[in-house]
Order: structure tokens, then C-alpha cells, then sequence
């Protein structure tokens, strides 16, 4: 059977490009199928944006001025999907993913969130291009809101009624398919958890910094987790290191692609994070975690530690660095979770390897 999968592979993202590795590593141990990501060029990301409005023209002679910065950045993720993934040729338009047709017995939406539809329905995502004779199947969608828009409902429906399995990341995301569609959904882990933590810390490599360091990721500066990381520095004595601009604290933006990212969690002795995929490595890492959901898609990050029984990580108001969620449990939802969602996987691969061959 020949399998593409439609994700986030290729985006300047941490978690797409870690989750589009084990996934697509995952499929390959476990059939004798062949597996591709589908190469998006809308999806290749650019230094400079088009220019639309006076921000667009701040943003880019921001980075014209950091070039060199931006330009070292962009090249570690392109070593990373150079070296650990493996694509189709390049889709150009959605007609352009028509011809896939040709090459594929099986399409699959992937994991993060291919199925957020706040700005419209993405018809390579939702895989409308497929036709009806191939396999479609959704492994851990994710919404990534609370609901679908009322314009984008029908089109919504439609799209995923085409689908012969559907599975999904969270579980507001399963309600929703369900109560939409009528149609069974699977709630699974993220593909990131598909692996063990053995192998996510060889990938991760030796240790970057020498110092104890507290790692934050805040996809969302709020005055909520700056007060976190305060807290948490003061509590503890440890440097902060961060991904993005945060206060005074070092950052490592242009420093890191998916590898070093690893590495910085892997490492750290706490863990500040308003990110879905960092409070995912900090939990397989069994670290320290105190998780600060964003305002719009925090439902990802909330449902995960739900999941998993880590809710005593969200952020109350008030840290204690010596009081950390039980990982004991959390080890064993880890494993239980991902053997029903490789179970998932093998459903469908025996199904279609039996029909195509």
C-alpha cells in the first residue's frame, strides 16, 4: 500500500515537523507500505511576508535587518526534514494534489491541527482532493477550537464524511466530529507520544547547556506566565531560558530547530509552557511542568494533561517547584493511550493492505 500523509511537515514549528517524524516512522514499522508527506508549497516557509498592510512592512525590515538570524534558523528545520522525512514532489495548488491520485492507495490527515477551520476549510488538509476508490483516514486531527464556524459547518461535514477512519487528538475535537457527523471517532495520542522517550533523547543528543535551567515556551506572553517564570526563578535559583523574546531572559529562537528543541526540554530542570507539543516532550521527559494554556486554543494543552492526569501542572496563581504531578500515572496513561492508538494505526493498515495490496 502506498500512504501520504497531509500535515504540518514542513512549517517552522518544533512539534509539526517532531510530529510528522513519528508518525510517519511509526506507519513505516508497522506495515509494508510505503509513506511520503505530502511536500505543500504553500506550506514552505518564507523570511519575507507579502506585504499587505504597515505591519506586514515593520515585519519584514525586521527581518531583513536579522537576516542572518532568521536564515540560520530556517536551515536547521531544513536539515532536520532533510535528514529524518521524507516527501512527494512539490503540491502547488489544490488542483496540483489531484494528480497524488496517480501515486497513492491511501491518504491521511495527519496530526496538529490540519482540521482548524477558524479561517476556512483547507482542502489538502481535509484531503477533498482524494478520490473515491482511496483510503482516507484522520490520525489525532486536532480542531484546535472550541467550535466550527457556522459559514464553514457544511463544508466541515462534508469533508469528513468521506473519511473511512476518523481519530482525533482531544476530546472536545471527538464531541465535535461526533455530534456533526454521526460518525464513530477515535480519541488518540499525539504521534510524538508513539515513541519512546529513549529514542526522542538520542535524537535530542548531548546536553547544550551545562548550567540547571528553567525552559519556557509561551506561545502566548501573558502577564499570567510572565508572573509564572518569575516566580518559578525566584523559587528555584535556576537560569531562565527561553524560546521567544521574554523580559531579559536569553533566548534561543534563532538557535533551535526540532533537534536542539529536544534537547533544551530534555534538559531542563522545569518547564514553563503554553505549548500543546512542549508540555508533550516535558510529560514523556517526565519533567517538571507547569503548563499555562492560550487564551484562543488552550482547550489542546488543557485536554492533554486531562488525558494523561497531569492536571495538577496548570498554572493556579501560585508555583511550588517540589510539587510535581504523579508521573507514576502519568507513565502509565502514556502507555496504555499508546497502545489503543497503535492500535488505531494497525486497524487500518491491515484493512488496506488487505485491499490494496
Amino acid at each position: 500500500m502506498r500512504i501520504a500523509i497531509a500535515t504540518m511537515s514542513r512549517d517552522i514549528s518544533f512539534g509539526g515537523n517532531l510530529q510528522a517524524y513519528a508518525l510517519q516512522k511509526t506507519i513505516l514499522e508497522n506495515s509494508h507500505s510505503s509513506c511520503l508527506h505530502i511536500a505543500r508549497e504553500a506550506q514552505r516557509h518564507k523570511i519575507f511576508i507579502p506585504i499587505k498592510n504597515k505591519r506586514s512592512i515593520l515585519t519584514n525590515i525586521n527581518r531583513l535587518i536579522h537576516y542572518g538570524n532568521h536564515r540560520k534558523k530556517m536551515q536547521r528545520f531544513e536539515f532536520f526534514q532533510e535528514n529524518y522525512l521524507s516527501f512527494t514532489d512539490e503540491i502547488f495548488s489544490d488542483e496540483n494534489a489531484y494528480e497524488l491520485n496517480d501515486s497513492f492507495d491511501c491518504f491521511i490527515s495527519g496530526s496538529d491541527q490540519v482540521w482548524n477551520c477558524a479561517k476556512g476549510i483547507n482542502n489538502i488538509l481535509f484531503l477533498n482532493f482524494a478520490g473515491n476508490d482511496k483510503m482516507k483516514v484522520s490520525y489525532a486531527a486536532s480542531i484546535g477550537i472550541q467550535d466550527i464556524p457556522e459559514q464553514y459547518r457544511e463544508s466541515f461535514i462534508q469533508s469528513i464524511s468521506r473519511y473511512d477512519y476518523i481519530s482525533v487528538r482531544e476530546k472536545r475535537a471527538k464531541e465535535i466530529v461526533e455530534t456533526l457527523t454521526n460518525m464513530k471517532c477515535t480519541q488518540v495520542l499525539d504521534p510524538v507520544f508513539l515513541r519512546e522517550a529513549d529514542e526522542w533523547r538520542m535524537l535530542a543528543g548531548n546536553r547544550i547547556v551545562d548550567d540547571k535551567y528553567i525552559f519556557v515556551y509561551a506561545t502566548e506572553v501573558s502577564e499570567e506566565l510572565v508572573e509564572c517564570v518569575q516566580q518559578c526563578e525566584k523559587l528555584t535559583g535556576y537560569k531562565v531560558i527561553s524560546v521567544h523574546k521574554l523580559l531579559h531572559y536569553p533566548t534561543i529562537e534563532f538557535k533551535s530547530g526540532p533537534i536542539e528543541f529536544l534537547n533544551y526540554v530534555n534538559n531542563a530542570e522545569y518547564v514553563i509552557t503554553s505549548s500543546f507539543h512542549c508540555a508533550a516532550f516535558s510529560m514523556i521527559f517526565l519533567k517538571n511542568l507547569t503548563a499555562i494554556p492560550h487564551s484562543k486554543t488552550g482547550v489542546r494543552v488543557s485536554g492533554l494533561l486531562e488525558t494523561l492526569g497531569a492536571q495538577k501542572s496548570l498554572y493556579n496563581g501560585v508555583i511550588d517547584p517540589d510539587e510535581k504531578y504523579d508521573a507514576n500515572l502519568v507513565w502509565r496513561n502514556i502507555n496504555h493511550n499508546r497502545t489503543e492508538s497503535l492500535g488505531f494505526i494497525r486497524q487500518f493498515l491491515t484493512s488496506g493492505e488487505k485491499y490494496y495490496g
